[in-house]
């Protein structure tokens, strides 16, 4: 029996918290290259034993362009309702869900930062992904103030 969490999304079912996450990565990177993440979905009809073919194929979400946070935004109220704080690695994302966690490898450098998704945004042009400034620190980007990125969800306990 199909219990209720279960969606099916081109034909394979998957738990509802994974439907909604491949639902939201693939608004988010509609126009981005195409991933084999959606050919590769694959979860039994039994929602304790539903699980995704591939973890890795899984993570990638894509990639594009990140900025960071200004300073003016220290200290001011975040979607999730908490405060932002320059020196903690968080980030914005439009459509992810709040708490995820992302690792942001920057293409230019290859260095990478693990981030926490606790705002919404970027709302600026063809951006994917605002970090703070400690990210951004992390990246090497504090000076060019925009890089070009690859995003990877990672799994939360």
């Amino acid at each position: 029996m199909i219990g209720a969490n279960l969606f099916q999304i081109r034909g394979r079912w998957i738990r509802a918290t994974a439907a909604a996450a491949t639902a939201l990565a693939l608004c988010a990177f509609a126009d981005a290259t195409p991933s084999p993440l959606t050919d590769e979905l694959s979860a039994t009809a039994d929602a304790e034993d539903a699980v995704f073919a591939s973890e890795a194929e899984l993570q990638l979400l894509g990639s594009g362009r990140a900025s960071y946070y200004a300073d003016k935004f220290d200290g001011r109220r975040t979607a999730s309702g908490e405060i932002f704080d320059q020196d903690e690695m968080t980030a914005a994302h439009r459509t992810l869900p709040m708490g995820s966690l992302v690792k942001v490898t920057c293409e230019k450098t290859g260095r990478s930062v693990t981030v926490r998704v606790n705002d919404r945004g970027p709302f600026t042009g063809s951006r994917v992904i605002d970090v703070s400034k400690a990210a951004a620190r992390e990246l090497g980007m504090l000076n060019a103030g925009l890089t070009d990125v690859t995003l990877e969800l990672l799994p939360t306990a």
